[in-house]
């Protein structure tokens, strides 16, 4: 059984980002989250100094990101469903009503 699962992917030279970030047990995201630093911390061959995250602001994720994770808002943005191809998304994804994407980072 997958309790938790966190995967990243290199943004800039000393920075990652949070690619996927799932949890099925409580507490195991948490704890993999900060096994998964100190393992990242740890490689020498990983330059890593920031972590980012891009989380969908009504999906009520980003009170978690900060308080359970120590992340810090620095930006939000406005994805309208309204405006044709504004989305930044592929043509193909269709949106079916506004939302805002937070973007959250720690720096370790």
């Amino acid at each position: 059984r997958v309790l938790a699962t966190i995967a990243y992917k290199p943004n800039g030279n000393d920075r990652y980002e949070i690619t996927a970030f799932t949890s099925s047990a409580k507490g195991c995201g948490i704890k993999l989250y900060n096994y998964s630093i100190l393992h990242m911390q740890a490689q020498t061959h990983l330059s890593c100094k920031r972590l980012l995250a891009h989380v969908v602001m009504e999906h009520d994720l980003v009170g978690y990101y900060e308080k359970k994770l120590g992340f810090k808002e620095i930006d939000r943005f406005l994805f309208k469903n309204d405006e044709e191809n504004s989305s930044g998304f592929k043509d193909d994804i269709l949106i079916s009503q506004d939302f805002h994407v937070v973007e959250l980072e720690k720096w370790l």
